[in-house]
C-alpha cells in the first residue's frame, strides 16, 4: 500500500479517536459529571480507535469489490457455500438490472456445498447478460461444474480444473425402545438418501456431459484428476486459454 494511504488511515483513525475522547471530557466537565476523568477519556480513545480500525478495514474491502462490481466483475473464491453464492447471485441480479453487457466471473475455488452450487448455477443460467467464467487459480468440484454453466469458459495457463463425484456423509439414529422398528426406519432413511444422492449426481453429470459432449466413460476416466488448461481444452471443458484479460 502507498505511504500516503497509510498516513491518511492513521490520521483518520487516531483523529476520530482523539476527538471523541476530548469531546467526552469536555461535555463531562460542562455537565459537571463526577468520575469522568482521564481514565474514561483513555478508554473512549482506545474503544473508538478499535471501532475506526474495523470500519476502515470493512470500507477497504467493500471499496475493492465495489470497483470490480462497477466493472461488471464478480468473484467466486474460497469454499462454495450458501452465503457466498447468495452474494454472487444478487450481484449478478443487480448487474442484469444495470444492463445486458457481459459479466466476468473470476474463479478460484476448491468447490463446496451442493446447495450453494444450486444457488450459483441458478444465477448463471437465469442471467440475460452473458457470463464469462475465468479460472484464475483453481476450479475444483462444484466450481468446475459451475464453470460449465457459463456462456464462455476461460482459463489462465497456470490454473487447474478438477471434477469428481459427490462426496457426502449421512447418519441416522436407532435409539429408542422399539429397536427393531427403529432399525427398519434407519435403513429406509439410508436408502432414500442413497436415491437422492444418485439423482443429484446424475444432474451434475448431465451439466458436464451436455456442455462438453464427453461420453460417460470418458468423464469417469478423468474424475479426481487435476487437469491442466491444455487437457481441459482438448476435453472441451473450456473454450479458450488466455494469458491476459
Amino acid at each position: 500500500m502507498k505511504k500516503n494511504n497509510w498516513v491518511a488511515e492513521l490520521f483518520w483513525i487516531y483523529g476520530i479517536s482523539g476527538g471523541s475522547a476530548i469531546l467526552v471530557g469536555y461535555f463531562s466537565r460542562i455537565l459537571e459529571i463526577n468520575g469522568w476523568g482521564y481514565a474514561t477519556m483513555l478508554a473512549v480513545y482506545f474503544l473508538t480507535a478499535i471501532i475506526s480500525l474495523i470500519f476502515v478495514k470493512f470500507w477497504k474491502e467493500n471499496k475493492k469489490y465495489a470497483v470490480s462490481f462497477n466493472n461488471r466483475e464478480v468473484f467466486l473464491d474460497g469454499k462454495i457455500d450458501n452465503k457466498k453464492c447468495a452474494i454472487v447471485f444478487f450481484q449478478i441480479l443487480r448487474l442484469n438490472h444495470k444492463g445486458n453487457e457481459p459479466i466476468k466471473m473470476f474463479v478460484d475455488s476448491i468447490g463446496g456445498e451442493l446447495d450453494g452450487f444450486n444457488i450459483l448455477t441458478n444465477a448463471i443460467k437465469s442471467s440475460e447478460a452473458p457470463i464469462t467464467g475465468i479460472v484464475i487459480g483453481r476450479a475444483y468440484s462444484a466450481a468446475a461444474i459451475a464453470l460449465q454453466c457459463c456462456h464462455k469458459r476461460l482459463m489462465f495457463p497456470n490454473s487447474k480444473l478438477l471434477l469428481h463425484t459427490l462426496q457426502c456423509s449421512g447418519s441416522v439414529s436407532v435409539k429408542g425402545y422399539n429397536a427393531h422398528e427403529n432399525v427398519r426406519t434407519a435403513i429406509k432413511s439410508l436408502l432414500e438418501f442413497r436415491k437422492k444422492l444418485f439423482r443429484d449426481q446424475e444432474e451434475l453429470d448431465a451439466i458436464v456431459l451436455t456442455r462438453s459432449g464427453l461420453s460417460m466413460e470418458k468423464l469417469e476416466s478423468i474424475e479426481d484428476k487435476e487437469l491442466t488448461p491444455d487437457e481441459a481444452l482438448k476435453l472441451n471443458l473450456i473454450d479458450e486459454i488466455i494469458v491476459k484479460l
